[in-house]
């Protein structure tokens, strides 16, 4: 299973998860309320954390894996490696505390193990729910394996459309919360057995589990800010909840407030699964407690997570040494440092305070990623003054994310000017001197020095968001046949004016290397593949060994291959004859032979760097996905390894 995002620059790969809310409770502004409240007084002290994770180490113990979760003051509950460990190597992996099939898949993929039906459906081992007629399985396998769990949902499923459509809300938070209330349930269910019906509940689940399954005590200390959603969010999703609380068996039973928690929860902390051929994108949603308790976000991670099945795999994709600490990424690495922090903020509420993004702006690669190019040396990019302490004194760090913001709003008024009201009159005369403040500011190259003033880089830096975004909303929107026409004019216009790492100029060149490839130009899709693989490994952003260095090389070699196959053309019958002994007579048959023979040539070219492309592909797929996932086997083979 893959997540697929919009602001991804490489596709997805088959088995990527990202973890993403089920429903949209947060609003642009919820980044300021999720900071941390001021204090009432200066010298308030903070509270204590509660250190004790001795309870996890039953959980690893039992999973067998080489890692120990520990917890201090300074950095919290996080996990380290018990012994050295090498790229590949698994450090957790669980089922799903709790996992639904989107309702706008429910009938294309499993709802235990998340595969499509279309085999199943082929096989005639499909099996589908008579009671509900909402719940699929791929065979009585998973049927059974789900049974118990089904068996309490199945007749509360139908009735949740209807509260959600009267609230307002995505049906399957919903779902979610209520598979959690049937897992809650069951685990009562069975703490109220002897030890030896204990036993035989447990060895007949652990036929159908290929990984533990968190307790129920995990969920609930997963992290829930539930004060930074947005009220009216709440609102509904109270309101679906006293609604849901009053239909709910006894067995369920849960208070509104309750079930307002876990929604919460589950916002918080769910994946987002994506279908291995990657055509619909949220296929599933999974709550994973272990992993998202033992490990903390790192802009600049060693480890990395997939989903196959319904499972949550942890692997190590740099060699870490005994007592280093475990970190993975919940979001797209190749973004520039204020969108990862604004996304962290607004969808895990995380403050993210790694090594990439308390790096010195003038020192990271982070400055490329939304960087405007020096118009004097066009190498370097411009920063702000705060980034030269040297040069500028201490007082030009104030507000050192504002000016975007005020440029943004500057930009946004002055295509309002002529609508203003005389509320706004005050606003505008605020915002004015905002603009005569920020003329006093100023931005320097990086490289050679050069200097312009901070409101004209920004602004500039604004207009090439805006083009962008418009032109993509368009083509998206219409579906315009001129989508190569529009976004290679954008590259003309920005090529020169924006970093080549810059995320804008780098997604413009994704609509139209799938555009070429819908009209079969593979040729013309071979520059844009080499530039994308060129820039990831050039500029250090993402680590060699993620899923988007997957996707990268068996692109290249698809179009590589695409492009062999399309100039496999009937052999000319003189250029036949002349490689049979018989001379080829007058010049078009010389032509024709001459052009056979270069067509050779760069056929066994492309082929070579084709498995070549292939085979990079396959050592990172087997690092990233393992050795048997039928990816790095099908790469394998692409690859010629044996």
């Amino acid at each position: 299973m893959a997540a697929k995002k919009q602001t991804s620059v490489a596709p997805a790969a088959a088995a990527a998860s990202t973890t993403k809310p089920v429903d949209t409770p947060v609003n642009e502004d919820v980044a300021a309320a999720a900071a941390p409240a001021k204090s009432s007084g200066k010298n308030k002290k903070r509270k204590p954390r509660n250190t004790d994770v001795s309870r996890y180490a039953g959980l690893v113990e039992a999973g067998g894996w080489p890692i120990k979760v520990q917890c201090s003051q300074n950095k919290g509950r996080h996990s380290v490696a018990a012994q050295d460990l090498a790229p590949g190597d698994i450090i957790c992996n669980e089922r799903a505390a709790t996992l639904i099939v989107s309702s706008s898949a429910q009938n294309d993929f499993c709802h235990r193990c998340v595969t499509s039906l279309v085999k199943a459906e082929q096989l005639q081992q499909r099996v589908t729910c008579h009671t509900c007629a909402k719940t699929t399985y791929c065979s009585s396998v998973c049927q059974k394996a789900d049974a118990s769990r089904h068996k309490l949902e199945c007749p509360i499923i139908p009735k949740l459309v209807e509260i959600a459509t009267k609230h307002d809300i995505n049906v399957d938070l919903l779902k979610l919360t209520l598979s959690l209330l049937v897992r809650r349930a069951l685990e009562e269910r069975r703490e109220k057995l002897s030890d030896e019906n204990k036993k035989i509940v447990d060895d007949e689940a652990a036929v159908y589990s290929e990984a533990p399954v968190a307790p129920w005590w995990a969920i609930q200390e997963l992290t829930v800010h539930s004060q930074v959603f947005d009220k009216n969010w709440i609102k509904c999703v109270t309101a679906a909840a006293k609604d849901m609380s009053a239909i709910l068996p006894e067995q369920l039973a849960a208070t509104g407030e309750e079930i307002v928690h876990l929604s919460c929860r589950i916002n918080t902390n769910a994946h987002s699964l994506t279908d291995e051929d990657e055509k619909a994108s949220d296929t599933a949603f999974g709550l994973f407690p272990m992993g998202a308790l033992f490990f903390k976000h790192s802009c600049a991670p060693n480890c990395h997570f997939t989903a196959d099945k319904g499972i949550l795999t942890y692997r190590v994709i740099k060699p870490v040494k005994a007592g280093e600490e475990l970190l993975v990424s919940h979001i797209e690495l190749f973004q520039p440092r204020n969108v990862r922090k604004q996304e962290l903020m607004t969808t895990k509420q995380i403050k993210c305070d790694c090594v990439r993004c308390r790096a010195p702006l003038r020192k990271s690669a982070d400055r490329f990623l939304d960087g405007i190019l020096c118009d004097k040396c066009h190498t370097g990019v411009f920063l702000d003054e705060s980034e030269f302490p040297e040069i500028y004194p201490k007082d030009g760090e104030k507000e050192t994310e504002a000016p975007a913001k005020v440029a943004d709003e500057i930009a946004k008024k002055d295509d309002e000017k002529d609508e203003r009201t005389e509320e706004e009159k005050k606003a505008a005369e605020q915002e004015e001197r905002l603009r005569e403040e920020l003329m006093k500011k100023h931005v320097r190259c990086d490289q050679c020095g050069n200097e312009k003033q901070l409101l004209d880089v920004e602004l500039q830096r604004l207009q090439a968001q805006r083009d962008y975004q418009q032109i993509y909303q368009f083509v998206t929107a219409k579906q315009d046949p001129a989508i190569i026409t529009y976004f290679r004019m954008y590259l003309d216009r920005y090529k020169k004016v924006l970093h080549p790492y810059n995320i804008h100029l780098v997604n413009a060149h994704l609509p139209l290397l799938n555009s070429y490839k819908t009209a079969k130009d593979y040729q013309a899709c071979l520059p844009l593949i080499k530039h994308l693989i060129q820039v990831y490994e050039r500029s250090n952003i993402v680590p060699p060994m993620r899923h988007e260095f997957v996707e990268l090389y068996q692109e290249l070699g698809l179009v590589l291959t695409a492009i062999v196959d399309a100039n496999k053309k009937p052999v000319d019958p003189a250029a036949q004859n002349g490689a049979n002994g018989a001379a080829p007579t007058g010049p078009t048959a010389a032509t024709k032979q001459h052009r056979t023979k270069g067509s050779a040539i760069l056929e066994k070219r492309y082929k070579k760097e084709a498995v070549e492309a292939y085979r990079k592909a396959y050592e990172v797929s087997k690092i990233v996905l393992g050795e048997q996932a039928p990816r790095t086997l099908e790469l394998k083979t692409k690859a010629r390894v044996n």
